[in-house]
C-alpha cells in the first residue's frame, strides 16, 4: 500500500495510542500527522511512521481543509471500524484444537490435537494475565509455528463439563454449625 497525503493511520504508542490520524506531509523516516481535536492542523504531530499503523483508508484533499472535518470524518473510522489495518501476512502460524491430557510444571501442558499427535504448548501471557486455569480435559486452541510443529501456545480455552462438576462436587462444604450459639 502507497502512502500518500490524506492516509489514515492509527498510532501505536505513546498518548495517543490506538487512536485515529491523517497523514498531512511525510518522508522517508516521518510522518506529519493531526486528528483535527488534540492535534489540529496548526499544531500537528511529528511521529515515526515505525510507531504508526497504516490503513486502507483516505481522506479526500477537501476534508484536510478544516479541524472539523478531520475530527468528523476520523470518528466514523472509529466508530464503525471501517478501515482495515494493513497486516502482515503471518502464514507461519497455525491453529489448531487440540484436549489438554497432561498437566506439567510452569503452565506447559501435553495436548493432543485432533490428529491424534501430542505436542508440549504453554499457556499464552493474555491467559497467564487473567489467572485463566487449564486443567487437564480442558479443550484448547493451540497457535503453532510450522517452523517448529512439536510446540505451542494456548491462546483459547473452553472447560470441559466433567471437570466442571467434579470441580464444583469437590468444593460444596456443608456447615451444620452456622450461625447456632449451643451452650
Amino acid at each position: 500500500m502507497e502512502i500518500k497525503k490524506g492516509s489514515v493511520v492509527i498510532s501505536k504508542a505513546g498518548r495517543d495510542k490506538n487512536n485515529f490520524h491523517v497523514i498531512l506531509d511525510f518522508d522517508e523516516k516521518y510522518a506529519i500527522i493531526c486528528d483535527g481535536k488534540y492535534r489540529p492542523l496548526g499544531k500537528p504531530k511529528k511521529k515515526k511512521f515505525l510507531h504508526l499503523k497504516l490503513t486502507n483508508s483516505f481522506l479526500d484533499e477537501s476534508v484536510l481543509k478544516c479541524n472539523k472535518d478531520i475530527r468528523k470524518s476520523l470518528k466514523k473510522f472509529a466508530n464503525h471500524k471501517e478501515c482495515e489495518v494493513m497486516s502482515k501476512e503471518d502464514s507461519n502460524e497455525i491453529e489448531v484444537d487440540g484436549e489438554v491430557v497432561e498437566v506439567l510444571p510452569n503452565t506447559t501442558f501435553k495436548v493432543k490435537l485432533q490428529n491424534g499427535k501430542i505436542i508440549t504448548a504453554y499457556i499464552s501471557g493474555k491467559l497467564r494475565m487473567n489467572f485463566i486455569k487449564i486443567l487437564r480435559g480442558d479443550m484448547v486452541k493451540v497457535v503453532m509455528s510450522l517452523y517448529d510443529l512439536a510446540h505451542g501456545r494456548i491462546i483459547w480455552r473452553s472447560k470441559n463439563k466433567d471437570n466442571n462438576r467434579n470441580f464444583e462436587a469437590n468444593n460444596k462444604t456443608v456447615n451444620t454449625n452456622a450461625g447456632s450459639n449451643n451452650n
